[in-house]
């Protein structure tokens, strides 16, 4: 998994610098994700690729000008659902980005589990920071 996300890392960040929206965006910093024996640590800059790629897909829309929603839901987009901040599109897409990638990051959760484990993310919204949280059947993750 470590391999995978230095290599997008290194992909993508030529394209994220030449990018004007990632040009002016906050210094990367660090999501830590934790599940079972899963221990790993990705930074923002790939989160907002990732946000480019899920918007550039014809599978998502916004319904109700509060939610984002992939339809239909299939493979490792089933029951993504984000809810849209007050502050603007840009925190949107940076919440969009964040869920989706904590979708790739989680999509096999430890082997006995695998059968049952179905994510569900919510993005729940804590004054002054944003807290994410990804619940799984099996166990629960939180970003603070």
């Amino acid at each position: 998994m470590a391999n995978i996300l230095r290599d997008l890392r290194e992909a993508m960040r030529a394209r994220i610098l030449s990018d004007s929206y990632f040009a002016t965006a906050p210094a990367p910093t660090i999501i830590r994700e934790e599940h079972g024996d899963i221990n790993t640590e990705i930074d923002t800059e790939v989160a907002k690729i990732g946000c480019c790629l899920l918007l550039a897909t014809p599978f998502g829309e916004v319904r109700d000008n509060n939610k984002f929603e992939i339809t239909p839901k299939i493979g490792i987009f089933e029951n993504v659902t984000v809810n849209r901040s007050a502050s603007g599109t840009n925190k949107f897409a940076d919440e969009i980005a964040l869920q989706l990638i904590g979708c790739f990051l989680n999509w096999q959760p430890p082997a006995p589990w695998r059968p049952f484990a179905q994510p569900a993310f919510r993005l729940v919204e804590v004054e002054p920071e944003l807290q994410y949280e990804l619940a799984w059947s099996t166990g629960t993750i939180i970003h603070t």
